[in-house]
């Protein structure tokens, strides 16, 4: 079954990566506030993963999500969209899961598009040979429910 993170499936080391959000978009079946954690989980482990290869990127004293995408080697090295992207999905991830918001289709899906233009992102910065794909709405599976 094809997917809008195909692409990361290309990398080996990318695959953990990968895998959640593969699972982030499945899981749009089954209830859109999982996919929604799974999505800020992804985005996390990219975060992680760039601080552990990139050794441009100055890792802060505390890991903490937070303390990352703070750090001023990590801001200057994305832009202004992508802050934007990356602070939407991980706020919604947290509101979702710790204070049980139930989100919609749209909800989850607008996170699932930002997770892709991020992790598109990562992906061009590391990879010489990519070239970037639009995110597909028709590859996303139906179903799902809004409860947590």
């Amino acid at each position: 079954m094809a997917s809008n993170f195909d692409f990361l499936l290309l990398q080996k080391r990318y695959s953990v990566i990968a895998k959640t959000a593969l699972e982030a978009e499945q899981s749009l079946k089954t209830s859109y506030p999982k996919s929604v954690v799974l999505t800020s989980r992804a985005l996390k482990l990219a975060v992680r993963w760039m601080f552990t290869h990139d050794a441009g990127l100055a890792l802060p004293y505390r890991e903490a999500i937070a303390r990352l995408i703070h750090e001023s080697t990590f801001k200057k090295l994305r832009s202004a969209e992508m802050d934007v992207i990356i602070h939407y999905i991980l706020h919604l991830g947290n509101v979702v899961a710790y204070r049980s918001m139930d989100v919609g289709r749209d909800t989850a899906v607008l996170a699932l598009r930002g997770l892709h233009s991020a992790l598109s992102w990562m992906a061009a910065c590391y990879e010489e040979e990519f070239s970037p794909c639009s995110f597909e709405e028709e590859l996303l599976p139906e179903g799902g429910r809004e409860k947590n």
